[in-house]
């Protein structure tokens, strides 16, 4: 994640403590509303509970409960629901049309946040006491896609997919946690093929997985229920 302005920090989440650190005073700008930004927003919050956190969403990430699929102490002997039934059941009711309707069902019934405006779901899951945690550490919330960071006279401004600008203080921290990086990454490079001795060709781009679980394979970048 590269920006215009050279009034910002940008980073990744391996070097976020480095970054709290060096900027004690900066609020940091979390780019991407799925499991790894929600995972970046945790450990902000446990490096610094006093740190201005402002998340960028995008569309956002339906997160699976993770109470609902591995639930700890008892409960999980009585009341734990495998994420395999959890897709048949989605899977059944769709009918090649409602496809909307099926995000709904999921979300009203298997996400940690019911009550959210999130769009789509990639396979990622967070617990309630997490998403409590998370929404307590956020300050701000913006529904749109970060473009990129410039330099003005005024200071650095963000300007969002939407045609929205708003301006951020000096030294702030960007945080990339959204796999928006891997769309741009796949659509630069060239794609490169791999015949097998079988005659299967095996595409390999950022955007592709090779897993044990078909399930998973299955699974879209874009996946909506």
């Amino acid at each position: 994640m590269a920006f215009k302005s050279k009034a910002v920090h940008c980073t990744t989440l391996e070097g976020i403590h480095s970054a709290l650190t060096a900027t004690p005073k900066s609020p940091v700008y979390v780019v991407g509303g799925g499991k790894t930004g929600m995972d970046t927003i945790l450990a902000i919050q446990k490096h610094d509970p006093t740190r201005r956190i402002t998340l960028i969403y995008g569309s956002g990430t339906n997160l699976l409960n993770r109470d609902l699929t591995f639930p700890t102490g008892l409960r999980r002997w009585f009341a734990r629901r495998p994420s395999a039934l959890i897709f048949r059941d989605c899977a059944a009711r769709f009918d090649g049309k409602n496809a909307e309707d099926i995000r709904a069902y999921f979300v009203n019934r298997y996400a940690t946040n019911r009550d959210s405006r999130n769009r789509e779901f990639v396979w990622g899951s967070l617990s309630q006491a997490e998403g409590r945690e998370v929404e307590r550490a956020i300050k701000a919330k913006i529904w749109d896609y970060l473009s990129d960071v410039v330099d003005t006279d005024s200071g650095p401004q963000m300007h969002l997919r939407s045609g929205a600008v708003q301006s951020v203080p000096d030294g702030s921290i960007f945080v990339a946690g959204t796999r928006a990086l891997l769309r741009q990454a796949s659509a630069s490079a060239d794609v490169a093929s791999c015949l097998s001795p079988n005659d299967v060709i095996l595409t390999i781009t950022p955007r592709h997985v090779m897993h044990v679980l078909a399930s998973i394979v299955a699974m879209r970048c874009r996946t909506c229920f």
